[in-house]
């Protein structure tokens, strides 16, 4: 399973989708919408924070093999890629 997360503004509410993709023999790739909630911002310990308990919510944690997000310092830690204090690196 991968996860799929990214942020989009409408009006004053910030929307964050989660969607998990994965295979199933009889029908193939699905791509599916596993939650989506409104923050109130994107700093790494909220995106981790909602990923983690949603996962666990779902008990998918442990199925997970990849993350799939946009290219903010948020999430991968900017171009030197040694932050500690990014999504890549919390979850």
């Amino acid at each position: 399973m991968t996860i799929y997360t990214d942020s989009s503004i409408h009006k004053s509410t910030k929307i964050f989708p989660l969607l998990v993709r994965y295979f199933l023999p009889m029908d193939g790739v699905q791509v599916k919408v596993l939650e989506l909630e409104d923050k109130c911002g994107e700093t790494s310990d909220i995106v981790s924070s909602y990923i983690l308990k949603t996962l666990s919510d779902h008990n998918i944690k442990n199925k997970i093999v990849g993350l799939c997000a946009d290219n903010t310092n948020c999430n991968f830690g900017g171009a030197a890629r040694r932050g500690k204090n990014n999504v890549h690196n919390i979850i």
